[in-house]
């Protein structure tokens, strides 16, 4: 049983590193568009 939990928590650490990676990605990707289209009306 205790095995199973280790196991268990080991995947659900490894999902939440992954999950908040992508996240952080996901951030990025946004704040690169929102300066993308500030730039654009700047030149304006």
């Amino acid at each position: 049983m205790r095995i199973h939990m280790i196991l268990f928590t080991i995947i659900i650490e490894r999902a939440d590193v992954a999950s908040v990676e992508k996240s952080k990605r996901r951030s990025r990707q946004i704040e690169q568009k929102i300066n993308d289209v500030k730039s654009k009306y700047t030149f304006i």
